[in-house]
């Protein structure tokens, strides 16, 4: 993570302490329980009270990508492969400009297959 992105409030020893017995992913601990249980509460009350801007701006582009989902979850695992397997760059963090492009760049594509319908007789929705 850039150290721009990072506050420096709580002690490293005292964060990790604190992570890693609350927050792990594998452990599934307490504290990422509420933190999802708040963010969707959150994003729920967010989304609904300014659901107009939201839908006039972003609307475009997420309301056929998610009438779509099943078919946008399995083309996007085709260009997880393309993009691997022929951008050598990997995701790391001098790299991150590029990942952002190249991320962006299949989203837009995937937009487009859904908007044009392509492959879908044969691929499910």
């Amino acid at each position: 993570m850039p150290s721009w992105s990072t506050i420096h409030i709580i002690k490293p020893a005292i964060f990790n302490k604190i992570y890693v017995n609350y927050f792990q992913k594998n452990t599934l601990g307490i504290l990422r329980l509420v933190n999802y249980f708040v963010v969707l509460v959150v994003a729920y009350w967010i989304l609904t009270s300014y659901w107009k801007i939201f839908n006039r701006l972003l609307g475009w582009f997420f309301i056929p990508m998610g009438q779509a989902s099943l078919y946008v979850f399995i083309v996007h695992v085709y260009f997880v492969l393309l993009v691997s397997n022929f951008f050598p760059f990997g995701f790391s963090r001098e790299h991150m400009l590029l990942n952002t492009l190249v991320h962006t760049g299949v989203l837009l594509v995937i937009w487009a297959l859904v908007r044009k319908k392509i492959l879908f007789d044969w691929i499910p929705r």
